[in-house]
């Protein structure tokens, strides 16, 4: 499922200009290599490297915090919003 929400991300991203962000719904559950390849395969689309570390970080983060299943849209809501945070405070170092 995280390869579809991928495809989507890709072509929202192409049609309308702006990210999407589906690529993070439910990140806590995939398997590991699933995030890998897909965070490589945006990184080779967008020659972005910084994208497949920052992906990861969040993984394992929101790996670690067990949020009860009643508070899916709480958890993916802020799965994204930690993804923005922590990728604009690398671009400010960067």
């Amino acid at each position: 499922m995280i390869y579809v929400n991928l495809l989507i991300d890709y072509l929202i991203c192409n049609l309308c200009g702006f990210n999407s962000y589906f690529i993070f719904i439910e990140l806590d559950k995939r398997k590991l290599i699933d995030v890998i390849i897909c965070s490589l395969i945006i990184c080779i689309f967008y020659g972005d490297i910084l994208f497949c570390f920052v992906m990861l970080l969040v993984y394992f983060v929101f790996k670690l915090l067990k949020i009860k299943n009643k508070y899916i849209i709480i958890k993916n809501v802020l799965i994204i919003l930690t993804y923005v945070f922590i990728r604009e405070i690398l671009h400010i170092f960067m």
